[in-house]
């Protein structure tokens, strides 16, 4: 009886990892099998759905401009949309020529600042303390990782290639643009009619209670998106402000790099920050104690 119950647990076992693995070899065969297809449609749907996001993060504002004039909901969100294109492109064309500039600049001079990194780092770490001594040989691994990984062109490839393929599919580009204008105004302008329809949708035994989840969710997903934004661009002005006062190389370009990984919990602003270190340890160690 008890050899039996044995068998059948092992039986089981085995139909189990038989079906798990059955499982995964369909999955693998229909990925590889669709994945063009899933690809195709994600890219179809992408600016469907950043046109929705606008919309939702805008929505707000066009309320709020609905109750303070007069004019209907429509034109207002044409306005918003507008105002949000006019002040990208204002930045596109201020900004990006300075950070373009200023990050070749930033790649050819990074072998001589992590030389001088190194070099600092070095006479740092010829003192008696072996703890010392370690600590700034790992530093000096991952100085010697990052020369290389410039020196490779990595990151500049990657950007080269992805500029070259907006370039070369730009006709793309604007009728993406185009859908992503299209869906944020309809669907900010007709949001109301969505929502009332979505109520509809809801069983009503439980729509109040889902309701009150839904929109305790929505004040806070909008909240921490709009604060995180707010937060990224206040910390890359402050910060290249902050560099540009300290002389500091690359002040745009290192003070933008703190904005973008700001927005990275916890370990975020350690990672902006590491640029502007290893330029300021380049260009005079001094400078690392303003930085930090």
């Amino acid at each position: 009886m008890n050899d039996s119950s044995i068998n059948i647990k092992k039986i089981n076992l085995l139909l189990s990892l038989f079906i798990i693995l059955l499982i995964g070899i369909i999955s693998y065969f229909f990925y590889h099998l669709f994945s063009s297809y899933l690809v195709n449609f994600i890219s179809l749907i992408t600016p469907f759905v950043i046109g929705g996001a606008i919309a939702y993060l805008c929505n707000p504002i066009c309320d709020f401009l609905e109750r303070k004039t007069l004019l209907p909901r429509g034109l207002l969100s044409i306005i918003i949309i507008t105002s949000i294109i006019l002040i990208l492109f204002l930045i596109v064309f201020s900004i990006v020529p300075i950070l373009i500039n200023e990050a070749s600049s930033f790649k050819s001079s990074v072998p001589r600042l992590i030389a001088s990194s190194k070099s600092l780092i070095d006479s740092i770490a010829n003192g008696n303390n072996k703890q010392i001594d370690v600590i700034f040989d790992n530093i000096q691994k991952y100085l010697t990782q990052t020369t290389e990984a410039f020196d490779s062109g990595q990151i500049i490839t990657k950007f080269g290639s992805f500029l070259l393929g907006t370039i070369n599919g730009l006709t793309g580009f604007i009728m993406n643009l185009v859908f992503v204008v299209m869906t944020a105004i309809y669907v900010m302008t007709d949001y109301h009619v969505f929502s009332k329809q979505f109520k509809e949708v809801l069983p009503k035994k439980y729509s109040s209670d889902i309701l009150l989840l839904l929109n305790e969710y929505n004040k806070i997903i909008r909240i921490y998106i709009r604060g995180l934004l707010i937060s990224a661009m206040f910390v890359a002005l402050f910060s290249a402000l902050g560099f540009k006062v300290l002389n500091l190389e690359y002040a745009i370009l290192l003070g933008v790099f703190c904005g973008i990984f700001n927005v990275i919990p916890y370990i975020g602003p350690y990672l902006g920050a590491l640029p502007a270190i290893i330029v300021g340890l380049g260009q005079d160690p001094k400078l690392v104690i303003g930085i930090i």
